[in-house]
């Protein structure tokens, strides 16, 4: 009998009695949807064939690319305040998103994919963190790559 494949999503939150404590934040930070969360699970294999790519996407997605707020939990950083801003501490939708130094960037961003593709886009937390899944976007698949690499 052969087996089904599944989906790394499935598999956290069907295969194990309780989903983990990463989806529930996902889920409520984001007010996203199993179905959702799939998706975006599932897109960096869609849009990146690079594994460094997809490993990357994965720390992300999963809240596992250390910050110095994690590396400050675990000693090896003295303090857990941001590299560029040092102001508060260093989260990841800080980093990616939120910090003035990423907002530049995401601002560059913008303006060169509007120069790229004739279509305006503004970017939110979300879509950093998890791509952008709108049918109104026609070349997303590019989109989402060149926001996954960033």
């Amino acid at each position: 009998m052969k087996k089904k494949s599944k989906d790394y999503y499935s598999l956290l939150v069907v295969e194990k009695a309780q989903p983990l404590n990463i989806i529930h934040k996902r889920k409520s930070d984001f007010n996203l949807s199993d179905d959702h969360l799939r998706e975006f699970f599932l897109l960096p294999h869609s849009v990146a064939l690079e594994s460094y790519v997809k490993a990357f996407q994965y720390k992300v997605l999963n809240n596992i690319l250390y910050t110095n707020k994690k590396l400050f939990k675990i000693g090896y950083r003295t303090d857990n305040v941001r590299t560029f801003c040092e102001a508060t501490p260093e989260t990841l939708y800080h980093i990616l998103y939120q910090c003035p130094y990423s907002r530049r960037f995401w601002n560059d961003f913008e303006s060169y994919w509007c120069l790229l593709s004739n279509q305006q886009v503004r970017l939110s937390l979300q879509n950093v963190i998890f791509g952008i899944m709108s049918k109104q976007c026609p070349p997303t698949k590019l989109l989402n790559y060149f926001i996954i690499v960033e």
